[in-house]
């Protein structure tokens, strides 16, 4: 089971805070691994959205429930946007780094909402297929590229998915999206085939991440 934790920004600056909250998350029965996604302020590339995004993986073989209850104490915590299970697909995974230190390059997070009249199937199955196709046939290749399809929200804001690029500085993602404007736009088309876009800017963010437990 993997677990994600939307803070806001006020949250994620907050050191208490975001420790308090890796605390209860390292603590989680069956843990195996957890990360922490932090926003880095890049002047031009996003407003003031997500703050940091908290990912926690649990053994196969723990309840869903016993799971669930040991996070119950987290939802009193100011600034959780949202708390979601999801299934993690990797079309271009990540190459590890260790414990503790930042991943080389950035990771842009997006909380996915999809688009009005379209079944939460139909959106899966157009995200994995169709648009995943589109995301890795820009002439600059991502780093690494991650969809997490929501089965559970948990707790605040609901969403139905949340996307993940890596990019190796930001300078790459400018040259993926600035230099070549006919991809950029031909990626938007696509994306409103089912997205719905005014909902989904907003919550936009470049990040730091690092691996916080697990195998390095």
């Amino acid at each position: 089971m993997k677990i994600m934790i939307v803070l806001d920004v006020e949250a994620a600056s907050s050191p208490t805070g975001m420790a308090d909250i890796v605390a209860r998350l390292l603590a989680m029965p069956g843990l195996r691994r957890c990360a922490s996604s932090v926003r880095v302020d890049v002047p031009g590339a996003f407003p003031p959205g997500l703050g940091a995004v908290l990912e926690a993986w649990t053994d196969p073989s723990m309840e869903r429930g016993d799971v669930v209850h040991s996070l119950d104490a987290l939802w009193s915590t100011a600034g959780i946007l949202s708390a979601v299970s999801v299934e993690e697909f990797e079309p271009v995974a990540l190459p590890p780094a260790p414990i503790g230190k930042p991943t080389p390059g950035l990771r842009m997070l997006s909380l996915c909402q999809r688009r009005a009249g379209l079944t939460p199937q139909a959106f899966r199955e157009y995200w994995l297929g169709p648009h995943a196709a589109v995301a890795q046939s820009f002439s600059v290749a991502l780093m690494a590229y991650q969809q997490n399809v929501v089965l559970e929200c948990l707790h605040g804001q609901p969403v139905d998915g949340i996307a993940s690029m890596h990019f190796r500085s930001f300078e790459h993602f400018r040259e993926r999206y600035q230099d070549h404007p006919k991809d950029a736009a031909r990626g938007a088309a696509d994306a409103a085939r089912f997205l719905d876009d005014s909902r989904n800017g907003a919550f936009t963010s470049l990040t730091v991440h690092r691996d916080l437990s697990g195998p390095s």
